[in-house]
């Protein structure tokens, strides 16, 4: 087995479909297409991402590991982090612990070559073990979900019968969400540099599907996808926040795509719930957002400096989910 990292402008375009092929090998059933790979990996502060290939002795990749880069301000200085991604060892691969672990010291350093100072991701259940205890990423937190189910039989085709209810719950929802018009917005310790992050990330994937939505000084974008087998419009992020700007955007996201689906959803950690959203519990959440991450630069930074979630600005913007 052999290991090797590149950046994304170093890789092959035989390599690249390697790559691709390995995804679906990997993830039965997902599929990741060479032009989604560049917009994904490409559309960077540097113009590129960092990768970590895993090729058996016939040089085919069978697995892998990404990171992409974004420009951060902590304590208002720029900094580089890098985001996670596709982590993945086709199964015939996976019973040799050693070929997970080259993967992982290989990325950290890699990182720590290209100036990285934090790595941090967001790991479905399955993966999340792997993050912590191999990977040893710190558990930063489990982003809540937020949701405004204006046609509830769009969650569960039973509970078609009572969208009546739960349209006339949400318009009273938004009705009353014109009256929470605090304007505080929210500084972050740990916040996106604009305007390269809006620059850049929202190319990603199918940069056709993102709605932009811009009023004054307040910006946002959702976007309408799959998930969990239910169509749902997504609310990736309100900049800046404050409780009126989430509450402006939220009015006019479901004026524009309700006829589309009737579920719209935030993901992220909120310091106070906004009148326009009702935020669930993490225990009966469709899926669990885990927000992990580690100190790359160890001589500069300790772990203290990024565990406390209020200090992040993050949500579904934040990484390659959508």
């Amino acid at each position: 087995m052999k290991v090797e990292c590149k950046k994304t402008i170093e890789l092959s375009e035989t390599e690249i479909f390697g790559f691709c092929e390995s995804f679906g090998n990997t993830f039965v059933g997902h599929h990741k297409s060479p032009e989604y790979f560049r917009n994904e990996y490409l559309n960077t502060v540097l113009g590129y991402s960092f990768h970590v290939l895993l090729k058996n002795e016939k040089g085919t990749i069978v697995g892998g590991y990404s990171a992409i880069p974004i420009l951060y301000e902590i304590n208002g200085k720029k900094k580089l982090f890098a985001c996670a991604a596709d982590l993945m060892i086709e199964e015939q691969y996976r019973n040799d612990v050693g070929n997970l672990l080259s993967i992982i010291q290989q990325m950290n350093r890699f990182l720590a070559e290209n100036d990285v100072v934090y790595f941090y991701g967001f790991p479905n259940d399955v993966s999340y073990k792997i993050n912590v205890s191999l990977i040893r990423m710190r558990d930063i937190a489990s982003l809540y979900t937020y949701i405004l189910p204006m046609r509830v039989g769009d969650v569960k085709p039973f509970l078609k019968p009572l969208n009546p209810i739960s349209r006339l719950f949400c318009k009273t929802l938004l009705w009353l969400s014109r009256f929470d018009n605090d304007r505080t917005v929210i500084e972050h310790k740990i916040c996106k540099v604009r305007p390269e992050f809006d620059a850049t990330r929202y190319k990603w994937f199918a940069p056709g599907q993102y709605v932009r939505y811009e009023n004054g000084n307040v910006k946002a974008v959702w976007k309408i996808s799959g998930f969990e087998n239910v169509k749902a419009c997504f609310l990736l992020e309100v900049f800046p926040y404050s409780k009126s700007n989430f509450n402006e955007v939220v009015r006019e996201m479901v004026k524009r795509e309700k006829k589309r689906t009737g579920l719209f959803i935030y993901v992220g950690y909120l310091p106070t719930a906004p009148c326009s959203m009702l935020k669930l519990p993490h225990k009966i959440q469709p899926k669990n957002f885990h927000f992990v991450g580690k100190v790359i630069d160890k001589k500069n930074f300790i772990d203290a400096d990024f565990v406390n979630v209020f200090d992040w600005d993050v949500n579904l913007s934040s990484y390659d989910l959508l």
